[in-house]
């Protein structure tokens, strides 16, 4: 699902990930709050649509700098095979194929490291937020997990990309024999 996504329309990432926020909003709101559940509705809809709205021109704005650097004569199903291949898939066999994955994935590093401060500053924000709102509910502490693994991920991503490119490096150096020229 989310590798067809990630090649989708703008609109369609747009309206799943509006839904899927709103969705979430919603019912919050009325756990929060259930005696006003036709306003928790609403605020869903809207912050759904505003969410969706954001992410949707984000995304397209990501994947076509993502395309641009993994080659932009590749056909969706090419590109396909090298988002699975960045991610944790087969390695393609196709010489053109792994050279545009190591590519993409120097991208993904490269944002990742530029991205390095936003993503502890959100970190920080949340920790906060989960502490004030946990002196007033225990609920909160399931909030706890969830930000053990946003912190995680952005302390692993990096490392994975980086074990991945060598791997990849390594395969598209094979490829290219010993004159060194492979099909680039």
């Amino acid at each position: 699902m989310r590798s067809r996504l990630y090649l989708a329309p703008w609109w369609v990432q747009a309206l799943t990930s509006g839904v899927f926020f709103g969705a979430a909003m919603a019912i919050w709101e009325i756990l929060r709050e259930p005696q006003d559940w036709g306003w928790s509705l609403v605020g869903g809809v809207i912050g759904g649509m505003i969410f969706g709205s954001v992410v949707g021109w984000g995304s397209v704005r990501d994947r076509t700098r993502w395309r641009r650097a993994a080659g932009s004569d590749l056909s969706d199903a090419e590109l396909l095979v090298v988002y699975h291949a960045e991610a944790k898939g087969p390695i393609p066999s196709d010489p053109r194929l792994r050279l545009a994955t190591v590519r993409a994935a120097r991208y993904r590093l490269e944002k990742l490291d530029d991205d390095k401060w936003v993503g502890g500053m959100v970190l920080v924000l949340a920790a906060v937020m989960i502490w004030l709102q946990f002196r007033d509910s225990l609920w909160w502490l399931i909030a706890i997990p969830l930000f053990t693994y946003a912190c995680y991920g952005i302390w692993a991503e990096p490392r994975r990309l980086r074990a991945r490119i060598e791997v990849l490096s390594r395969e598209v150096d094979q490829a290219a024999g010993p004159s060194g020229s492979a099909n680039r």
